[in-house]
């Protein structure tokens, strides 16, 4: 087998779902529809096939909690994923993962501590 083919072999391979690795395609374009901050620290996503995702970011996000308009870096991709930077006003908040998740907890679950 050629090292190409070998290659090939092992990305097919590589579960899609692993942790980390999940991706958002055409975010910009529809494929994100809703959006809920977890704190400073994280933002749910949900894709246009009605599966939410969990973005953790690498430290706090100012103002992620309360803002009014988030957008998305994709750095030339056509995905949003791990490698991919959320905007929030003028700062710049670097995803450390994107994993699949159930919904976001509600503001009531949240407040009573769960």
């Amino acid at each position: 087998m050629t090292p190409f083919l070998i290659a090939l072999a092992a990305i097919a391979s590589t579960p899609a779902d692993a942790p980390g690795d999940a991706r958002i395609a055409f975010p910009t374009r529809g494929g994100i529809v809703r959006m809920q901050a977890d704190g400073d620290d994280a933002l749910y996503v949900q894709d246009r096939h009605q599966l939410w995702y969990r973005a953790q970011l690498y430290g706090p996000c100012y103002g992620l909690s309360r803002s009014l308009g988030i957008g998305f870096d994709t750095r030339g991709s056509m995905d949003f994923d791990r490698f991919s930077t959320i905007v929030v006003g003028d700062e710049r908040c670097q995803i450390q993962s994107l994993t699949r998740s159930g919904p976001p907890p509600s503001k009531r679950s949240r407040r009573a501590g769960r």
